[in-house]
Formats: C-alpha cells, structure tokens, sequence
C-alpha cells in the first residue's frame, strides 16, 4: 500500500508540473502584451518597458518558465492586471465562495441522488425505477445555464420567490454586517448568530445550489442503481433471497454497504468537476466566485488571473483524482497491486 501511495503522489506532482508548463505556454500565446495591458493604454515606449522588465518578459524563455516555476512553488503567481493585486489573493478571496457553492449542490446530490438510486433498483422496472432514470439522465444531459434559466424564468420572474443573483442581500452589509471567518457565507452567518444574512444566503443559495446539484444528483442516482442491481446479482444475495430473507433485510444488510463504496471514490472527481460547471452559474446568477473572476480576467485580457484560475481548476482535478484513487485503494487492496 505505500508504495501505492507513492506512485500516486509522484504522479500527481508530475502531472502538476505538465500542467503548470502547459498554463506557461498558454499565457505565452494568448492574444495581447501583458506588458502594455500592465502599463496602461496610454503608456510611453519607456514605461511600457520596463513594465516588461518588471514582469520579467524582457529574459529568455527557459528564464521566464524557471521563474513561473518558483513563483508557483512560492506562491507567487503573478500580479493581475485588472485588480493589481496578487493573483493568489485574489484567488483565495473569491474561492470560498465557489467552494460554498459546490459543497452545498454535492451534499444535496448525496442526499437525493443516493436514496432515489436505492429506490430505483428496489423498484426495478416500476414506475419509481422509470422516474429515477428519466430525471437521472435529464440532470446528467440539460446545459446548466439553460437550467439556470428556466429557474429563473420560474422562480423569480414568475413566481417572484427568490432572489435572482448575489450571495444575499447587500443592503444587509449597512443593517446586519456580516463578519467573516471562513469566507463563506452561510457558515460565517452561523459561527457569528447573524440571522438576517444567513435566511438571506440560504434564499440566494438554493437556485445556484440546484443548477450545480443537476449533474452530480443524476450521476450519484444512475451510479448507486446500477452498482445496486449488480450486487443483487450475486450469488450470496441469490442464495440469501432462497433462504427467505426478505427484500429489505437483503438490500440493507449486504447489498447496500458494497453498493456505496463506489460512490466514496467518485466524489472527489464530483467535486472537482463541479467546481468546473459552476463558471457559466456564477456568471448568470453573479456568483462572486472563481467563475465571476475568470469572466472579468477574459474581458480585460488579464493573463495572470487566466492562468491563476485555470492552474487552481487543474490542481483542484489532479488533487481530486488522486484523492479517489488513495480511497480505491484502502477500500479495494486489489486496486493497489495494478
């Protein structure tokens, strides 16, 4: 197992160091001069050089990607162009929004998707087991700002239940300030007793929340109903069923537990990948999160925040895989001798 462990972890650091020499040259072929973007439109000749200094893209390729490597090592990656902060900064301020969305959609994915999933392979071939895989392939398949539309459409211009965009309210930061701790929202809200920001937060979360959930829920849903049948298929459970154990005692004492265990491998990779699909939903429902700051670098061609953004995406994948192959490995020994 430890040698398992180390190959995972030095092909995870491999793979982070391609990604970081990928990102390098992406931002050497984006459109536009980072040294004119940094030194202002209206700058001279000498200003914009030695912004060009400054940014150190006046030395040799194989000098600027060594420097990209320190920076990153060092947690230097850079300083954007549109807010004139450090990206890293930048970064962790508007991450634990993005995260407070994503955890929020992945717990109310588990929380539907594992029980419906149950519930369809109990029911297989019935009215439930129909319903399940209909919605299951509908959250897998729908774009989720075509989603986020229709909720909208619905919930707000329609209905006039909810708050269409922002975290919460902000004429809340005049009467209730909120006072942060995590950079979340609602866990703040609950770690200070603001009541006012927290019902507020819960009202903006839940239409993001929904749209993000659609994907992970159906693909939590069609995963546990399929690994579900599977173990029902088993020759211990067949044999358990002749005996006259009854349909309950057979799905909740053996054929659950082997059921889930692939659910614990996937949900890192669920969580990275709906750390992704959360961009076009900030953007729509002005998230302000990674999304939010990644559209406002690509209109401002600022490349350093590309970058930062794509960087923390790909670490966040390669992290996440390599999360749900240490778990495969402890649950299934198997895994680790290939």
């Amino acid at each position: 197992m430890g040698r398992y462990v180390t190959r995972r972890l030095l092909l995870g650091l491999a793979v982070i160091a391609g990604i970081v020499v990928l990102t390098f040259a992406i931002s050497r072929l984006l459109p536009g001069d980072p040294a004119v973007a940094w030194a202002g439109p209206r700058a001279s000749p000498e200003q914009i050089a030695q912004a060009r200094h400054e940014l150190g893209l006046d030395t040799s390729a194989l000098a600027q990607l060594g420097r990209y490597f320190t920076g990153i090592a060092t947690g230097d990656w850079g300083v954007s162009v549109h807010t004139k902060r450090p990206v890293l900064d930048d970064l962790a301020t508007r991450l634990p929004a993005s995260l407070e969305l994503v955890l929020a959609a992945l717990v109310l994915a588990l929380a539907v998707g594992i029980p419906a999933g149950i519930v369809a392979a109990h029911r297989r071939g019935r009215a439930p087991d129909l319903a399940v895989r209909v919605i299951g392939v509908l959250g897998v398949s729908m774009p989720a700002f075509w989603l986020a539309l229709i909720l909208q459409m619905l919930f707000v211009d329609r209905l006039g239940l909810l708050p269409i965009a922002g975290q919460y309210d902000p004429a809340l930061d005049q009467t209730a300030p909120l006072t942060h701790v995590t950079g979340m929202v609602i866990p703040d809200a609950l770690l200070t007793g603001n009541v006012a920001v927290l019902q507020s937060g819960l009202e903006h979360l839940v239409l993001p929340m929904l749209v993000v959930a659609a994907y992970p829920t159906g693909y939590v849903a069609r995963l546990v109903r399929a690994t579900l049948l599977d173990v029902l298929g088993e020759d211990h459970v067949t044999l358990a069923r002749a005996t006259g154990f009854r349909s309950r005692t057979i799905l909740g004492r053996l054929a659950l537990k082997p059921a889930l265990a692939p659910i614990v491998t996937v949900i890192p990779l669920l969580l990275a990948f709906a750390l992704v699909n959360t961009f076009l939903v900030e953007i729509i429902f002005s998230w302000p999160g990674l999304g939010s700051y990644a559209a406002e670098s690509i209109s401002t061609l600022d490349v350093p925040a590309i970058v930062g953004v794509t960087l923390i995406v790909a670490i966040f994948y390669v992290v996440g895989n390599l999360v749900a192959d240490l778990v495969q490995g402890l649950l299934d020994p198997r895994a680790a001798l290939r």
